[in-house]
């Protein structure tokens, strides 16, 4: 009986270990690069950004400034395994959207806000006054269809 070849085992292995980590790197890149250049073609410029616009010192923004003075705040925070990530991963991402209003229309309306709060699911995480304005943050991917969502469901309550 001869030796059996163990190359089908090698290249399953390559597969795995190399070729999809780097698909799902190439595909993240992509699809910020679709959400950059939906942002330049909307109107959305880089500006600053709000102090602590997550309540966390240690995510990461990026500000542009739209319609409207709103400005869109996408966020990022990587943080060291806990008991809510599985053993052996290490590290666990979160992913913010945020949008910053110059004024805020009224009480109710921020009350309105407020009330979603940890509801999970497409309810906000942060609500928070900013001066005259507001914040409100979710999680979510930094894709175009999750930043249109946010946004348009912002402005359905400020009309």
């Amino acid at each position: 009986m001869g030796r059996r070849s163990r190359w089908p085992i090698w290249a399953g292995f390559l597969v795995f270990a190399v070729g999809i980590p780097l698909f799902l790197i190439l595909r993240r890149e992509q699809r910020t690069d679709e959400l950059e250049r939906w942002l330049d073609e909307a109107g959305y410029r880089k500006t600053s950004c709000p102090e602590d616009p997550f309540g966390r010192r240690d995510a990461a923004a990026r500000c542009y400034a739209g319609k409207g003075d709103v400005t869109l705040i996408l966020g990022e925070r990587w943080q060291a395994e806990t008991a809510n990530v599985p053993k052996g991963s290490g590290l666990a991402q979160e992913r913010y959207i945020g949008v910053a209003i110059p004024r805020v229309p009224s009480d109710a309306w921020l009350a309105s806000w407020e009330k979603r709060l940890g509801y999970g699911g497409d309810d906000p995480i942060r609500v928070k006054r900013s001066g005259d304005g507001a914040i409100v943050v979710w999680r979510g991917l930094h894709r175009r269809e999750e930043v249109e969502k946010r946004l348009a469901e912002l402005e359905r309550t400020l009309k």
